[in-house]
């Protein structure tokens, strides 16, 4: 679901691993990992991206709203749980993106 990979460098050939850790981070505070991955242009990506899910968590919640409390407390916290892994999974792309514009090599872990 997470795959790892590493992007290497072309002349120096520095690595970075894009590990578990950088998708808990990314999926947390992914405009903030994104700025500090991939700069200014994957900061508005990410923002995009956030507020997306963001505005499908309040249509989420409202639609809910018409549900018993259990029912509904479960359904948003799947839909947390599903915009955070897809916030994980879209911020990394973008500083994957990023990496690879500039001429940064990725291959799989």
């Amino acid at each position: 679901m997470f795959p790892e990979f590493c992007l290497e460098h072309p002349t120096d050939h520095r690595e970075i691993i894009i590990g578990r850790w950088s998708y808990l981070l990314a999926g947390l505070a992914g405009p903030l990992y994104a700025w500090s991955r991939a700069g200014s242009r994957g900061l508005a990506r990410s923002l995009s991206v956030s507020a997306s899910l963001l505005i499908a968590l309040i249509v989420t919640s409202g639609i809910t709203s018409y549900i018993s409390y259990p029912a509904q407390f479960l359904c948003l916290v799947v839909a947390v749980g599903v915009a955070g892994c897809i916030q994980a999974r879209e911020t990394v792309a973008i500083v994957q993106h990023a990496y690879m514009e500039r001429g940064w090599s990725t291959h799989s872990l």
